[in-house]
């Protein structure tokens, strides 16, 4: 294992990390006054966690909750991303021609 982190030392702004209450995955996207701000990984709404509740995840954690949420999202109907915010892949239909 790394380096031991300090108890309740809150994860950098960035990384993945885990509200340990609910067992959430999130991503750090601000620590201020002891209170870690995370965001689900493939976004959505922040939530908030008190350092002492927040811990480093693991990159199985990370993969886990990016899957669940791309599952999540696809039972929804939310299979393509809208026109002009794609990933910036192309599949066989976007290079066919028009009429055919």
């Amino acid at each position: 294992m790394g380096a031991v982190e300090e108890k309740g030392a809150a994860p950098p702004k960035g990384s993945f990390a885990v509200d340990t209450r609910t067992a959430e995955v999130g991503e750090v996207m601000d620590v201020i006054e002891g209170t870690v701000w995370l965001r689900p990984p493939r976004g959505g709404r922040e939530w908030e966690v008190p350092c002492g509740a927040a811990r480093p995840a693991t990159a199985a954690e990370v993969l886990s909750a990016k899957v669940a949420q791309a599952n999540s999202a696809r039972r929804r109907g939310r299979r393509r991303a809208p026109a002009g915010g794609g990933s910036g892949s192309i599949s066989g239909a976007d290079l066919e021609e028009p009429g055919r």
